[in-house]
């Protein structure tokens, strides 16, 4: 992917998420702002994106929004960094909250052009 194109991706309409706490948490812990490790590539997220998770963290820890599900707004590019850290194998408390990743973060990159057909 070229820079161009890859700058592309972040630039698009945003699109909503909603997450449950427990797709929250698991998000936080699993993205980093760094490239490299000793075990290799990493996937990394914008600050951008980390803050919009932290937010949704926040959202879903207050007791007066016990049980709701944070709204989040996602570029495509936030989508495709989402993408890489949800393992579809992954549960939180029974929940199962890589799949359910996987099935939101595909839907709102590519729902609309599946159901049209």
């Amino acid at each position: 992917m070229t820079q161009q194109a890859d700058d592309e991706t972040f630039d698009t309409p945003t699109k909503p998420i909603y997450l449950t706490r427990n797709e929250a948490l698991y998000l936080d812990d699993s993205l980093t702002m760094m490239l490299e490790s000793p075990e290799g590539a990493v996937p990394f997220a914008t600050v951008d994106l980390i803050e919009k998770i932290a937010n949704a963290v926040l959202y879903t820890l207050d007791v007066d929004n016990a049980g709701k599900e944070a709204l989040i707004e996602v570029n495509d590019g936030d989508l495709y960094c989402l993408r890489e850290v949800a393992q579809s194998y992954i549960q939180v408390g029974g929940e199962p909250v890589g799949f359910n990743l996987k099935k939101k973060i595909f839907l709102a990159l590519y729902g609309a052009e599946y159901f049209m057909g």
